[in-house]
């Protein structure tokens, strides 16, 4: 057994020797995409839909997290032999962590397990499964990995691997075509407490690319392209490389990011008119903030003008990157947007509204407790209903509805009402 393992060394040693010529012919590889992609995480880190980047919370990033990540293939080619890749963090502040290192062909667990392709095949083995794997006919998996080795350097920010699929033979389809299902590699990987807002890249180190010296990119891909007279031939693919953005958020908002807003002044909503706490990350710890900062601002207006009422969404920003909860997901403030003195909320604004508003106000001076709608629409409409007020704290009364019936007259006549000039006694 020690003789056999012997010689499966010294073979795949000359493998590599063989595959990585000094003058590697080096061609494109889109076909060929190594990506970074977040697999789990802690409190206060958010994974996106997209799997491209995760977000940060402010809290999460002074105490310090990790999360789990890997290195997925996302396209393939039958005749791929070796992986030689550098995945780099770009910042002392992140680290792999080198004692959750995953490597496929001693991952091996005391009892099987069944595992499911995206198709819903399903397969039993005692291996974690990667991406690299094949199965056979009958449903067998086998790990289809000669050799691989790794090294972490650099204190943790940067990760060497090879691979190196079977002696002179090349794997024809990856898990039956669906090798992104699982990872190639994958590890923990951590954040220092106290890391700056601001986006990172975990990526390929490819700085020596293809135009400056073929001789000198890291990360490459060694594919058999055929075989004669018992030799094999080989040529050397740089192929695409998809980093993994993480962003760590400069300001969290804790609380409902939610507000009312009047049709006709949708372009003057600002960030202070919504409700919760803000507290911004600088020099490692947590300060309250205020929605009045002028920093914050929203990364799309919102409706120039509705007509029934609807509910509009639009990003909260600080200093132009996204601010985000306490998950780490970032925030968007919902506007609830309605007409002006559209009280019964059916889009048009009318004596009808008029009406109700006058009963409102003297069941109200008889003390009673009055609504001007239904369930949780009561305090929109009497938001709404404030004509002449911010609605912040609605005062209703024979004010208001003296002004829905001017705007009603107006709109009646076939002029376009105008409610500043309404409210300014223009009209």
């Amino acid at each position: 057994m020690k003789i056999r393992s012997i010689l499966a060394c010294l073979l795949g040693s000359a493998m590599l020797l063989q595959a990585m010529p000094a003058a590697a012919s080096y061609q494109s590889a889109d076909e060929i995409a190594l990506a970074v992609r977040p697999m789990s995480a802690g409190d206060g880190i958010f994974l996106s839909e997209t799997s491209r980047q995760i977000f940060v919370s402010p809290a999460a990033a002074a105490a310090g997290t990790e999360f789990h990540a890997g290195v997925f293939i996302e396209a393939e080619r039958a005749e791929l032999s070796i992986i030689t890749m550098d995945l780099v963090s770009g910042s002392p502040s992140i680290t792999f962590v080198e004692d959750t290192f995953r490597n496929p062909k001693l991952s091996l667990d005391p009892e099987s397990s069944v595992y499911h392709l995206p198709d819903g095949t399903a397969f039993e083995t005692p291996f974690f499964p990667y991406c690299l794997g094949t199965l056979s006919e009958k449903g067998r998996y086998n790990a289809a990995c000669y050799s691989m080795g790794n090294s972490f350097q650099e204190n943790g920010q940067r990760l060497r691997v090879t691979w190196q699929y079977g002696p002179l033979g090349n794997a024809e389809t990856f898990l039956g075509g669906a090798s992104d299902a699982f990872s190639l590699v994958e590890m923990d990987v951590k954040l220092a407490g106290g890391i700056a807002p601001g986006e990172y890249q975990i990526g390929f180190d490819a700085t020596d690319s293809v135009a400056e010296d073929e001789n000198k990119s890291r990360t490459i891909i060694t594919s058999n392209t055929s075989v004669e007279n018992g030799k094999s031939a080989y040529a050397d693919l740089v192929p695409g490389l998809k980093p993994l953005t993480v962003t760590v958020a400069p300001v969290q908002l804790d609380g409902a990011a939610a507000a009312f807003c009047r049709a006709d002044e949708t372009a003057h909503a600002v960030p202070a008119d919504i409700g919760g706490t803000a507290q911004r990350l600088q020099d490692g710890t947590l300060t309250g903030i205020s929605l009045d900062d002028p920093a914050f601002s929203y990364a799309a207006a919102l409706p120039a003008s509705v007509t029934t009422p609807e509910t509009a969404e639009t990003p909260l920003l600080y200093d132009g990157a996204p601010v985000v909860d306490a998950d780490g997901k970032p925030v968007s403030a919902s506007y609830r947007i309605g007409c002006r003195g559209d009280v019964d909320l059916d889009g048009s604004v009318s004596a009808s509204d008029a009406a109700r508003i006058l009963i409102f106000a003297a069941q109200k001076g008889a003390g009673g407790e009055p609504h001007l709608a239904e369930g949780e629409n009561d305090a929109f409409a009497q938001y709404l209903g404030d004509v002449n007020g911010t609605g912040a704290a609605p005062e209703i009364n024979a004010s208001d509805a003296a002004c829905i019936l001017i705007y009603a007259a107006v709109s009646g006549s076939g002029r376009p009402p105008d409610w500043q000039q309404i409210l300014g006694g223009t009209v």
